[in-house]
Formats: C-alpha cells, structure tokens, sequence
C-alpha cells in the first residue's frame, strides 16, 4: 500500500511538473525528460516522453486518469485550470490514501497514509484562514477544500 500512495503523489508532482514546464516554461523535448522522474506507480517513462515530444496532454491524463473529467476543458486555459488539475490529482491522493486504512491493519501504508491525508488537511485549514482574512465567498474558496468534497 505504502508504494500505491508514494507512487500516486510522485505521480501527481511528476505530471504536474512536466505540463509547467512544457506549457510556461517551454523547455525542449530532452529538458523535460531530465527534470522529471522516469517511474511512478501510473505515470511511465512513456507518459513523460510523451507529452514532450508533444503528444496531445489531455489525452494522456485522460489515459493515466479516466476518473478526472473534461482534462481538455481545463488545459484550454492553463492559468486557472492547472490549479483544477492539481487539486482533483490531488484528490486522487486522498481517496488513495483513505484506501490504505482498509483491510490488513498492519502495513506501513496506514502511518504514510495518515501523515499525508494530516498535511492535505492543513492545506485545507491554510485555504480556510486565507479566505476568511481576505473575505472571499463560500463558493468560491470550497471548491479549492479536498477533504470536504469527498463526503458525499
């Protein structure tokens, strides 16, 4: 379990890197192959080399991740959907690490899990406090929440 919920963070900062690097700071093909990671426990070598030789990015998230919806809506404008890619990657995470508390209690995936699912949550009370100091509108800063949005 512990290499499923390390594997699915690395996944997540691995993609979210190359898609930067490619989108913001067009870096060539054999740069982005060197600045990222060439395993994970979903993103392949493949994937990374694949987006930078400029393979369509949606449509290998869309393969990586057929559970995050409308991948191509949100890279048609990066600078808000990025943020929306990276927190419903970010969510893929949670709802792995929540994975890890069933069944055999006795692997060291339950303290990973545990000490990952208390990081997410005080980035979730670090959105809270930023958007009542500055006023913001409920609906406009829950979204953004991780936990909250996976009690359905």
């Amino acid at each position: 379990m512990a290499v499923k919920i390390v594997g699915s963070l690395l996944d997540m900062n691995n993609l979210m890197w190359v898609i930067r690097y490619k989108i913001y700071h067009k870096l060539s093909e054999e740069e982005l192959i060197n600045y990222t990671l060439p395993f994970g426990f979903r993103v392949r070598d493949e994937d990374v080399r694949a987006i930078a030789a400029g393979s369509d990015i949606a449509d290998v998230v869309s393969r990586i991740y057929p559970t995050v919806a409308d991948v191509g809506a949100l890279l048609e404008t990066p600078q808000s959907g990025l943020p929306k890619l990276e927190q419903q990657l970010k969510r893929q995470v949670v709802k792995q690490c929540m994975a890890a508390f069933i069944g055999d209690p006795f692997h060291i995936g339950i303290p990973l899990a545990y000490l990952l699912l208390s990081d997410f949550e005080i980035q979730d009370l670090i959105v809270l406090i930023e958007a009542k100091s500055s006023n913001v509108a409920d609906e406009e800063y829950r979204p953004l929440l991780l936990k909250t949005n996976l009690v359905q």
